[in-house]
């Protein structure tokens, strides 16, 4: 009977003790949320007002540029948009905890971006989506790299790697899709008919 008394004892102990440090870690969860809640939203604030500073910025930039060195603004877009997705692949490499695979795939995807320019690609006038003009070629670069340094100890490892290898054909799918609108030239509209065709067929009748 005692030792029937005792385990009871013991597991309504043992309850109540998990119900406290339960009720302890919610509490601070809590805590922590609201105490971080005032600061995350600060924080992204900021981050749009940084965004919006930007942006202004960089349209002012790229205008007077072209008023006093003649640089057109297309140029300038593209330029901005090529290190927008730079400075992505290099946080991707600050957070790796000193990965080599994102270093690699920020030099190759550098070598590429600028590669770009040379390309018949850039010859029609940026659009709003001229972004992913180098951010599909820098997946690819920056995936392939991922591949060539991922380890294949284990059955589990050899998995990740073919899904990775999955993603890489469908990034490169994708990849040549958009590229190949940029080399699709600009076909005159046909739906206006011009003045001298009007005059030339009423002089005829």
């Amino acid at each position: 009977m005692t030792r029937v008394y005792y385990h009871v004892n013991t597991r309504a102990t043992a309850g109540s003790s998990c119900q406290c440090a339960l009720r302890r870690y919610a509490e601070g969860m809590s805590s922590d949320r609201e105490t971080n809640k005032p600061y995350s939203v600060r924080r992204r604030l900021g981050l749009m007002v940084l965004i919006m500073v930007g942006i202004v910025a960089f349209v002012t930039m790229a205008m007077e540029m072209q008023d006093v060195f003649g640089v057109p603004f297309d140029t300038s877009y593209r330029v901005v948009c090529a290190a927008a997705c730079l400075v992505f692949i290099a946080k991707l490499g600050w957070d790796s905890s000193g990965e080599a695979w994102p270093w690699v795939g920020l030099g190759l995807a550098t070598i590429v971006n600028l590669g770009l320019f040379f390309t018949p690609i850039f010859d029609h006038p940026a659009s709003r989506g001229e972004i992913l003009s180098f951010a599909m070629p820098d997946l690819v670069v920056v995936m392939a790299a991922r591949i060539a340094y991922y380890p294949t100890n284990d059955v589990h490892d050899r998995a990740v790697r073919q899904q990775l290898v999955v993603g890489l054909i469908i990034a490169v799918a994708l990849c040549a899709l958009i590229l190949a609108i940029g080399f699709v030239p600009d076909h005159p509209r046909h739906d206006r008919v011009s003045a001298d065709w009007l005059n030339g067929t009423a002089t005829y009748r």
